[in-house]
């Protein structure tokens, strides 16, 4: 699908409404802009996962296997820290 948009003076380009409600595209979000080799620009969007990268906390809340079964067997009950 191509939809024709409009860059205004400060650079910016507005999605259509269609577009940012089918991929749920909110306001402030961060979206990827890549040049191909072709010079074509695509629009990504979703994250890189180098972005993913230290995102949980390493001193998070750590279970064995077999807590997590346990847990599951009780239908989550007593999970939490």
């Amino acid at each position: 699908m191509t939809k024709v948009v409009t860059i205004d003076e400060a650079g910016r380009v507005e999605l259509p409404a269609e577009y940012r409600e089918r991929h749920s595209i909110l306001a402030g979000q961060k979206v990827r802009l890549v040049e191909n080799p072709d010079g074509s620009l695509v629009l990504r969007i979703g994250r890189d996962w180098r972005e993913l990268v230290g995102i949980l906390d390493p001193k998070g809340i750590h279970r064995t296997i077999e807590e997590i079964n346990e847990g599951i067997a009780k239908g989550g009950a007593g999970l939490s820290s």
